[in-house]
């Protein structure tokens, strides 16, 4: 009886290790779960282009117009339209929104369309890289509404809450795709969640933080 226990602990113990390298190997993020992100994001993100650049062209139309989107004197697309960190490019920056949202959409739907389809790593990497822009633009904007234009624009808001995440779960996938190496890799992939969700409470913590007093009164 002893000699058959002992014959069989090892496989035990083998099976815990397999059990617990199990629990400690994070999920990847499937290209299908991307996917439908991609789709709803880019949506969401082309939707608030849209309502921003249709507000920029009525404003240069008819210069009384009130925009939807200016509620007071702090939630207000005024300033923003108006200032030079509008129109970095020469244009209002809505454009770039119109043209860049439709083409997260459209990979979004070419990885829910073909199940399996095994895109370049250059294809993932420039992505990325794109995205990351993205993000330096929104983060640009960010500080030139908190502390330049002292408002918040909530088209411009509904962008940057869409770019935060497309810009996040493409760096999840170029990070398991061996972007990086490490231990810290697998826990970026694992905890993406809640690594997202710092982000989002960081972004508004920078928000409430920068305009202060203004939301105070804006509210009072």
């Amino acid at each position: 009886m002893t000699d058959r226990t002992a014959a069989h602990a090892p496989d035990g113990a083998s099976q815990l290790d397999e059990t617990d390298d199990a629990a400690l190997t994070p999920r990847p993020l499937a290209d299908r779960t991307l996917g439908r992100l991609l789709v709803v994001l880019g949506l969401v993100g082309f939707a608030g282009s849209l309502a921003l650049a249709i507000e920029r062209y009525l404003s240069l139309v008819d210069p009384d117009h009130q925009p939807t989107c200016s509620i007071n004197a702090l939630l207000t697309c005024s300033p923003a339209m108006a200032s030079d960190a509008g129109s970095l490019l020469g244009f209002p920056n809505p454009y770039i929104g119109l043209g860049a949202f439709p083409v997260v959409v459209t990979i979004g739907v070419v990885l829910l369309a073909v199940p399996g389809i095994a895109l370049p790593r250059w294809f993932w990497r420039t992505f990325l890289a794109v995205a990351t822009a993205a993000m330096g633009l929104i983060g640009y904007l960010v500080y030139t509404s908190l502390e330049v234009l002292v408002a918040l624009c909530p088209y411009c808001m509904v962008v940057w809450f869409a770019t935060l995440p497309i810009f996040w779960f493409l760096l999840v996938r170029n990070v398991q795709d061996g972007l990086f190496g490490g231990t810290a890799s697998a826990g970026i992939v694992r905890q993406r969640g809640l690594l997202l969700a710092a982000m989002f409470v960081g972004l508004l913590a920078w928000i409430v933080v920068g305009l202060g007093p203004s939301i105070a009164g804006a509210f009072a």
